[in-house]
């Protein structure tokens, strides 16, 4: 994730994501997670990158999060997102 602020690393954070039509039959998906790592964006100074760990999601919506992460995630390798294993982006 994009943040104008460095984030505290081991920090939990209550999502919400908006979905569209294509993606789900549900407006938005909520679901919490742990910073893992922070740094300054190597293009924009302005810019911190943050990793974060899926702590906590609905089996439903964990359905639609690996959907959107098949259809838009950078290094989705056809592998499904299993929250018993430690997931970091």
């Amino acid at each position: 994730m994009d943040s104008r602020i460095p984030l505290p690393v081991n920090a939990d954070y209550r999502f919400r994501m908006k979905l569209t039509d294509e993606l789900a039959d549900k407006p938005e998906l909520v679901f919490m997670a742990r910073s893992k790592w922070c740094r300054m964006d190597p293009l924009d100074p302005m810019v911190y990158n943050v990793g974060f760990q899926l702590l906590h999601m609905a089996p439903g919506d964990l359905e639609i999060f690996n959907r959107l992460m098949q259809k838009y995630g950078r290094d989705y390798v056809n592998k499904v997102i299993d929250l018993r294993r430690s997931n970091k982006w």
